[in-house]
C-alpha cells in the first residue's frame, strides 16, 4: 500500500517533470524558429546566385535578345 506522503512527493515529482519539459519544448521552438530563418536565407541566396548565374548566361553566351 502507498502512503499519503508518498503519493505527494509523486505529484510534486510529476510538477516537476513538467516544468522541465515545457521549458525544453521552449528551447525546442527558439531552435525551430531559428532554422527557418536560417533556411529563408539559405533560398534567398540560392534564388539570387539562380538570377545571377541566368545574368551571366546570358552576357557570356552573346545573347541579345
Amino acid at each position: 500500500m502507498y502512503s499519503i506522503e508518498g503519493l505527494e512527493r509523486g505529484i510534486e515529482q510529476c510538477q516537476q517533470n513538467i516544468k522541465i519539459f515545457k521549458e525544453a519544448i521552449a528551447r525546442e521552438r527558439v531552435t525551430m524558429k531559428e532554422y527557418e530563418e536560417m533556411i529563408l536565407i539559405l533560398k534567398d541566396k540560392e534564388a539570387r546566385e539562380k538570377e545571377m548565374a541566368k545574368h551571366v548566361e546570358v552576357v557570356v553566351g552573346g545573347d541579345t535578345q
